[in-house]
C-alpha cells in the first residue's frame, strides 16, 4: 500500500475531505496516516460529524456547502443537493452481484519455503 500510494493519491489531488465519518473511522485514520508519506497524509482529512462543517468551511464558502452539512446551499429546494452530490450508503445490490461474478485470478508467492496463494480481483 505504501509503495503504491502514488496510484491512490496522485500529485494532482490537492485535498480529500471525508466528513461525517464514524468516530472509529476517524480514529483509525489518525493512527494509520503515520505509515504514509507525510505529503500524502496531509492531503486527507477524516472528521466526525461534529467537526464536519468547521472543516468544510475552511476550504469552501458557506453558500456552497450543502445545507445538510451546515451550509446554506440548496439545489432545486433540496438541502442534500442530490442532483450534484452522490448519496452515501451501501452499494446497490446489482453492483455487488456483478462484483461477485468477476473471475478470480490466483496469485502465488513463495515466502521462504512456505507457499502463499491469494485471490486477486484485478
Amino acid at each position: 500500500l505504501v509503495a503504491n500510494r502514488s496510484l491512490l493519491l496522485t500529485e494532482i489531488t490537492w485535498k480529500a475531505l471525508i466528513v461525517r465519518a464514524p468516530p472509529a473511522a476517524a480514529r483509525c485514520w489518525s493512527l494509520f496516516k503515520h505509515v504514509l508519506d507525510p505529503g500524502t497524509a496531509a492531503k486527507v482529512e477524516v472528521v466526525t460529524e461534529d467537526k464536519s462543517f468547521e472543516t468544510l468551511s475552511t476550504y469552501i464558502d458557506r453558500d456552497q456547502i450543502p445545507a445538510f452539512l451546515g451550509g446554506s446551499k440548496h439545489i432545486d429546494g433540496d438541502p442534500e443537493c442530490r442532483r450534484v452530490v452522490a448519496p452515501g450508503g451501501l452499494p446497490p445490490a446489482s453492483a455487488l452481484e456483478k462484483f461477485s461474478q468477476l473471475p478470480r485470478r490466483k496469485q502465488t508467492a513463495k515466502i521462504g519455503i512456505v507457499e502463499s496463494v491469494a485471490d486477486d480481483y484485478s
